[in-house]
């Protein structure tokens, strides 16, 4: 079976960074399987669906560096010189956060991130277990990193090799 989505304009990303206008995208099994103007789009089969879009059609962004369970401390501090935030108001609080509060935060961000087109996210926080599955309850792609820091407080976290098996 195949979902044909009609947009249009087409950005496939491919080496020759075509856009096609109008466009369509076929998919198959969760996976495309083609895309490109329409005019050249074969013809669907009875049990194949269309669903027309307006606007562009584009593979989703990936956001390559990310703490998204710091959604949790957004407007905590605000205008802080730099060291100062981070060593009153950042650093004290993810030193308390428990792996519920960092599968909150995560859930948090990425539906913030899957609601402006952002589809991967590459995660640098404690608790990566907890990063993993709040990213997956939310449904957006992940890839977990270990935090590696020493500061006040985060010897919880254990030495930075503990921090790096643990991820």
């Amino acid at each position: 079976m195949i979902e044909r989505y009609l947009a249009d304009h087409v950005l496939p990303m491919d080496p020759a960074f075509s856009l096609h206008s109008p466009g369509f995208v076929d998919v198959s099994g969760g996976r495309v399987c083609a895309a490109g103007p329409q005019e050249a789009a074969l013809p669907l089969g009875p049990s194949d669906t269309v669903h027309r879009l307006g606007g562009l059609l584009l593979p989703g962004l990936v956001n390559c560096h990310a703490h998204s369970p710091m959604t949790l401390l957004r407007g905590a501090g605000e205008g802080l010189p730099l060291s100062r935030w981070l060593r009153q108001v950042v650093w004290p609080r993810e030193a308390r956060m428990t792996p519920d509060d960092t599968r909150l935060g995560m859930v948090v961000g990425a539906v913030e991130m899957l609601l402006g087109g952002i589809t991967t996210s590459a995660e640098m926080y404690f608790h990566p277990r907890a990063v993993a599955e709040g990213a997956v309850a939310a449904g957006l792609r992940v890839l977990v990193f270990p935090a590696v820091a020493e500061a006040p407080g985060w010897d919880r976290f254990g030495s930075p090799g503990d921090m790096i098996r643990e991820a």
